[in-house]
């Protein structure tokens, strides 16, 4: 019998998300959450402090040099994954604006088979990543993806019409999914389309 072997391995820099993250993810064995910053390369950072109950918007926290806050640890994913054999099929990045950094610092993984899935939510980011995979040969397409699932709710349900976009590179064949998903973006000036 097949054995599906299957890993999702999260990375979230703000210790009190990463153990909601961790809390809420328990029943899942093939899921691990770990409390440190991706990006290109390896040094700590600093990130506010948050207080849970006032928190409203969990994903909107930007970590870098301030003076005061929790110090982290950050790596790239490269040297994360150094000598595990590791080869993802799906990268998904949404780092609040250091989408770019997180790309540099996953090179060592790239193949094939992968398929970079990044917030597109900022144009500068855009550009950067789009410009800096062009010579690896992906095919990249933009997708407006909903946050909420949408089942069941009514047009006048205040999360109906959130949605985020997600740029998807892919490094060589493009699967259905991803072509019936988004439209195909040659460069940064179609996406601004």
């Amino acid at each position: 019998m097949y054995a599906l072997r299957t890993r999702i391995i999260g990375f979230e820099p703000i210790r009190e998300y990463a153990q909601l993250a961790a809390q809420n993810l328990a029943d899942f064995d093939a899921v691990e959450v770990f409390n440190v910053a991706v990006g290109a390369d390896n040094k700590f950072l600093r990130a506010p402090n948050i207080a849970l109950d006032r928190q409203f918007n969990f994903g909107a926290t930007q970590i870098g040099n301030q003076d005061t806050g929790a110090l982290i640890a950050q790596v790239s994913i490269d040297q994360f994954c150094a000598g595990s054999g590791a080869r993802p099929r799906l990268l998904k990045i949404d780092a609040e604006g250091g989408e770019f950094e997180v790309i540099q610092g996953a090179t060592s993984l790239f193949h094939s088979d992968l398929i970079i899935s990044y917030e597109a939510d900022r144009p500068s980011t855009i550009e950067k990543c789009m410009e800096f995979l062009q010579p690896y040969g992906v095919t990249q397409f933009a997708a407006v993806l909903a946050i909420v699932d949408r089942r069941g709710m009514g047009d006048d349900d205040p999360y109906f019409k959130l949605s985020t976009v997600h740029m998807f590179a892919c490094f060589d064949t493009v699967p259905t999914w991803v072509e019936r998903l988004g439209r195909k973006i040659d460069d940064f000036e179609a996406y601004q389309a």
